[in-house]
């Protein structure tokens, strides 16, 4: 539990111990806070012969979460820990309390948070709040966390005990990123194609060929008025008891509205709802979208749910995308799909697409909760439609301050997670759609 040795200047003794806590000083100096990124959920490795392997050559077997047969449970992508089991909840807490005490970073983002109980997310708010300034060298209480609060895999509906997920954080003062909001400002879903549309990339209004061919017109109007309402309520902090008017005159609360058959609204305070439009190691708003990766017993999934709100239309629309993106290969992926690029109708000019840039990002600044931007959208980001950056380095994550370039069209992005998608890519990574430098400024102008 100590910090990455290879962002160091020498990873071998104790300067990536010095130098973290150096940058976090420096960034307290600029008037800026650090969060850091954990990852509780899962490791890489497990097992007695791998030299990557830790826990269990503790204590075999106890960190980790099964399945009947005996087997890890590898939902969140590898080993799935168990924080259910008493020691390794004692770990994540005590590990939690070290970064805060001896780093002083300001807050914590739990990746897969929902694979966490929310009986160890209570215990970290209540080890964290018990830290004084005058004892500790910080204030505990005005630490932030928040985190991926998914439901999925064997935790789900509360399997295996009550979990960190959406619907259990109300009033609890956690964070959870905002699907509910993302889905209506870019449309769609992670499962859906990358050229499903939602309200600032043109459903009802400028549809694509795919939306027109897939669903009637009075359909999509349907679907916009529904991710009208859905922003709405998310603006509203997505809280549970706000109460508006639906867009079929209804006066509804927050926890009466639907999404994907179960309530939209989870939270019961502001800092609850983590709104956002794209974010991490997914595609920027510029140009993202979610197409390879998508199993299809998944997306089977994810129509039945969605066709219980739109009926055969949806469902005939998403069955089609299965053919189009040819999304063979399952696996449970990430979702930050801003998909200007992918989404806009075929025609629209790049300065029309930088509109919808900004619009997006216009919804989360003036929504109520807690905004989160994608660092380099205000300048047009792209990472040449990479779903998934983690790993492509510098050529496709490069950030260019000098707003010279926004890093769009540099290639097609790694095969490894993008390959299915090529055939959408290539056509899109033309130079008609590369913004000028005088574009991107302005849009940093703007967003400033």
């Amino acid at each position: 539990m100590a910090p990455e040795g290879s962002y160091t200047s020498d990873p071998d003794g104790c300067a990536r111990v010095v130098e973290f806590r150096q940058m976090v000083q420096s960034l307290h100096g600029l008037g800026l806070k650090a969060v850091l990124d954990v990852v509780y959920n899962h490791t890489f490795a497990a097992g007695q012969r791998s030299r990557y392997s830790v826990l269990d050559k503790v204590v075999p077997g106890y960190y980790y979460r099964r399945m009947e047969n005996g087997d890890i449970c590898m939902s969140t992508c590898c080993n799935n820990t168990a924080s259910e089991h008493a020691m390794c909840e004692r770990l994540i807490i005590d590990d939690i309390v070290h970064w805060a005490k001896d780093y002083k970073v300001d807050g914590f983002r739990f990746d897969i948070m929902g694979h966490l109980m929310l009986s160890t997310m209570k215990k970290i708010q209540a080890a964290l709040a018990a830290l004084t300034l005058e004892a500790d060298g910080v204030d505990g209480k005005g630490l932030y966390i928040y985190g991926e609060a998914w439901d999925f895999g064997e935790v789900s509906s509360n399997q295996r005990g009550v979990n960190a997920s959406q619907g259990n954080l109300g009033g609890t003062g956690l964070g959870s990123f905002n699907d509910r909001f993302r889905d209506a400002v870019v449309g769609g879903s992670p499962f859906a194609s990358p050229l499903f549309q939602g309200w600032v990339t043109g459903l009802g209004t400028a549809s694509n060929q795919l939306m027109q061919e897939g669903m009637s017109e009075e359909a999509c109007k349907d679907l916009l008025m529904e991710y009208t309402d859905q922003l709405r309520l998310s603006m509203a902090a997505n809280l549970q008891d706000y109460h508006m008017h639906s867009f079929q005159g209804e006066m509804k609360a927050g926890r009466e509205f639907l999404y994907s058959c179960q309530p939209s609204a989870y939270a019961k305070q502001p800092w609850e709802t983590v709104n956002y439009a794209d974010c991490h190691d997914g595609q920027t708003l510029f140009d993202q979208q979610g197409e390879a990766g998508v199993g299809l017993e998944e997306m089977t999934r994810v129509q039945q749910q969605q066709s219980c709100k739109h009926g055969v239309d949806l469902l005939t629309l998403l069955q089609a995308t299965i053919v189009e993106t040819e999304l063979l290969n399952a696996q449970f992926f990430n979702a930050d799909w801003g998909k200007v690029i992918m989404k806009a109708r075929d025609g629209t000019s790049v300065e029309d697409r930088c509109r919808i840039n900004m619009l997006g990002l216009a919804t989360v600044a003036l929504s109520q909760g807690v905004a989160f931007f994608h660092a380099g959208s205000d300048i047009l980001r792209s990472k040449s439609l990479d779903r998934d950056s983690y790993n492509s380095g510098d050529w496709y994550n490069k950030l260019d301050w000098s707003c010279k370039s926004n890093n769009f069209g540099v290639g097609l992005a790694p095969g490894s997670k993008n390959n299915a998608a090529w055939p959408l890519h290539k056509p899109r990574l033309v130079s008609e759609l590369q913004p000028s430098a005088n574009l991107i400024k302005l849009c940093r102008h703007a967003t400033v």
